[in-house]
């Protein structure tokens, strides 16, 4: 999250990972599409133990991580690139 040029580095900042901002970015596709206060997301939050805010966390994290596996087996490439 934050380049540096060869050689250069941002002192104390250590920017977040590469499964942060995916999770980040799933969250606010799970929250777009579904809303904070989707009675779906409520009852499985509740199955769950789970406050809602958790379970977002949780499923948003979910995905980063599957999408951190397809990138390393390569699925992410483009045909053709």
């Amino acid at each position: 999250a934050f380049p540096t040029l060869a050689g250069q580095a941002y002192v104390g900042l250590g920017g977040m990972s590469l499964r942060d901002w995916f999770g980040g970015m799933a969250l606010q596709g799970i929250i777009s599409t579904h809303g904070q206060e989707s009675e779906a997301l409520m009852k499985l939050a509740q199955e769950e133990g789970l406050s809602v805010e958790q379970l977002l966390a949780r499923l948003a994290f979910d995905q980063a991580d599957a999408m951190l596996i397809a990138r390393k087996a390569g699925q992410g490439d483009v045909a053709g690139s």
